[in-house]
């Protein structure tokens, strides 16, 4: 018989933490229902944190209040870590606050989520390739480290694993979201690399398919290929409780092939297309083939 990770499992009607989740990331939403039931709530307070700071810039017209919103989180984190009072009227927070007593999650990683939301505050791209993936590294490594976390304990080489998953979904989601980001004069495909083609970041705000922007995306796919690379050099030794945290490295094969498939051209209305692929999910998690 599957174990409970091999299939998604029927869920009684939604918290409001697993709403939030269901409609601001559907994929993240659809690989935790992989995970059982006693950890799924814990799962999606995580992935719900993730929702609101990934959405705080949007929320905002000064930025300094986006900067005073990733501040709150800092202080609440430091009262829930100090055993302190959960903020009144928040059911993220407070869902928050129960799994990471439940499961020990570590500070560090959701400091790491804070600190690289930062970005999202600027109104200039990434310097360079290097700063890009610290971003990619710190949001999406930091989250899939405290996903894989809820479901597996500590253990170094299934965190190791969770943040490079985490760091490549996170290059798939920005290279998605280019044209959404471009509507909004915002760019995060890295300055330097733009240059290196003859082009600054205008020709992204464009919001049109270009050349140079093109080859940009095709270099940053490469680097989440490898970080799958390097996540599934790890396999074996990984813990399968933690695979739920670990099926979003299937959703970004997908989307880095529709991304080849249509000539690396990222403002394609086919890549804001969401694409759960439960069936592949169910397979891919039955062998444990994340």
């Amino acid at each position: 018989m599957a174990d409970a990770a091999s299939r998604p499992v029927r869920t009684p009607p939604l918290s409001l933490v697993g709403e939030e989740v269901r409609r601001h990331d559907r994929d993240r939403f659809t690989t935790a229902l992989f995970a059982p039931a006693e950890a799924r709530e814990d799962l999606f307070a995580v992935y719900a944190f993730n929702a609101e700071v990934a959405s705080i810039r949007e929320k905002v017209h000064e930025t300094m209040i986006g900067f005073m919103r990733l501040q709150w989180w800092r202080d609440t984190l430091d009262g829930i870590y100090a055993g302190g009072a959960v903020p009144a009227g928040h059911p993220v927070a407070q869902a928050l606050a129960e799994a990471i007593r439940r499961r020990d999650l570590p500070r560090d990683a959701f400091d790491a989520v804070l600190e690289a939301r930062e970005l999202d505050m600027a109104d200039e791209p990434p310097v360079d390739r290097a700063a890009f993936l610290a971003y990619a590294r710190g949001s999406g490594g930091g989250l899939q480290r405290l996903a894989a976390h809820v479901l597996a304990g500590r253990d170094a080489e299934t965190a190791a694993a969770a943040e490079d998953v985490g760091t490549a979904w996170t290059v798939v989601g920005l290279l998605r979201a280019a044209a959404f980001h471009a509507a909004q004069r915002r760019v995060y495909l890295p300055a330097a690399d733009l240059a290196a083609q003859g082009e600054g970041p205008e020709v992204v705000v464009a919001g049109v398919p270009h050349a140079a922007v093109a080859a940009v995306a095709e270099q940053l796919a490469g680097e989440a290929r490898g970080a799958l690379a390097a996540a599934r050099a790890r396999r074996g030794a990984v813990r399968r409780e933690a695979v739920p945290a670990l099926l979003p490295a299937v959703l970004a094969d997908g989307y880095l092939a529709r991304l080849q498939r249509l000539d690396w051209n990222v403002f394609h209305p086919d890549m804001a297309m969401v694409d759960p692929q439960p069936l592949r999910l169910t397979l891919r998690a039955f062998l444990r083939r994340w």
